[in-house]
């Protein structure tokens, strides 16, 4: 087999895969649930938040499975910029319905003892976060892209189960 029929039948397997677990999901969550992914940085001591892009998984979150974002980061970021760094002042105004956060349990070394601003959201209340492998979430290449898709559709599975 060529290696441009390899390469279109694994977008047509990947495309498959998408639908599938878009499909998946539409069972699971309600049209107007919102999704945030957020994470914690160590190196410069900062929390972040992420759009569309490449990074954390964005990707695979919004652009594939269209996870709707919150509405502030969906005007401000979605096709405009990839990650922003916010203070804990904000960021109820960047908190979805829903949190996949990365490297999470780094929040108290990052916000000492503002930490209480990251325990009083929704999404954190009612145990609606989802951390995310750092291993998994951190490539942007097409493997990863759907191992990402497909850990995304189980994690939020498992999480309705509860």
């Amino acid at each position: 087999m060529a290696k441009k029929d390899i390469a279109v039948q694994w977008l047509a397997d990947f495309d498959q895969t998408v639908e599938a677990s878009r499909a998946q999901l539409a069972e699971i969550i309600k049209p107007e649930d919102t999704f945030a992914l957020m994470g914690v940085f160590v190196v410069d001591s900062g929390f972040y938040i992420y759009a569309d892009g490449e990074y954390r998984g964005g990707e695979a979150i919004h652009t594939h499975l269209k996870l709707t974002p919150p509405e502030k980061q969906k005007q401000e970021m979605i096709g405009k910029e990839t990650h922003r760094k916010i203070s804990y002042e904000v960021i109820s105004d960047y908190a979805g319905d829903y949190i996949f956060l990365d490297q999470g349990e780094k929040i108290s070394e990052v916000w000492g003892e503002n930490e209480g601003v990251w325990k009083s959201l929704d999404a954190v209340k009612k145990d609606r976060v989802f951390k995310l492998d750092p291993d998994l979430f951190w490539g942007n290449d097409a493997i990863s892209l759907k191992l990402q898709i497909q850990e995304v559709v189980k994690m939020i599975e498992e999480k309705s189960k509860k």
